[in-house]
């Protein structure tokens, strides 16, 4: 299995600045999404399975078929209560 990292955080390219301005996107949490969701979509048009974190669940990308399993910490026990 191959992983791929792609870090969305740093903000300083141009080149993506402009992009982002091209397509309207006003913020990196929505160029991750639009990100997210063309890797998504790519792996089910050819048939790999895929793992995401809950944040991209969370962030409204589209997943089809998928189990989830969440991960909860002091801050979520206070939530399931």
């Amino acid at each position: 299995m191959k992983i791929v990292h792609v870090n969305l955080k740093r903000k300083s390219n141009p080149d993506i600045t402009k992009w982002m301005q091209i397509h309207n996107i006003s913020s990196y949490a929505q160029l991750e999404q639009v990100y997210v969701q063309q890797v998504i979509d790519i792996s089910d048009n050819i048939g790999y399975s895929y793992i995401v974190w809950q944040e991209v669940i969370d962030n409204g990308v589209k997943v089809c078929g998928f189990s989830l399993e969440r991960w909860c910490f002091a801050r979520c026990k206070e939530e399931i209560v």
